[in-house]
């Protein structure tokens, strides 16, 4: 199952694919989703750029809730 994690860019990754993911608060102030993938690749998605904004808290639960 693929989980949508940036509707901003159609970005969908699938769980199992995660290693690890943390919400951090990056230099300057934005905050971020950074997720580590199994394969060693890190996808960042911040909460606001050009294009919009997406409730990160949201896409970790879901993330989390997808995991289990």
């Amino acid at each position: 199952m693929m989980i949508l994690v940036d509707p901003r860019s159609k970005l969908a990754v699938q769980p199992g694919d995660i290693s690890s993911m943390q919400v951090v608060q990056a230099p300057g102030g934005r905050w971020i989703l950074e997720l580590r993938m199994i394969s060693g690749g890190e996808i960042v998605i911040p909460a606001s750029n050009d294009y919009g904004q997406v409730d990160l808290t949201s896409i970790h639960a879901k993330l989390m809730e997808a995991s289990k």
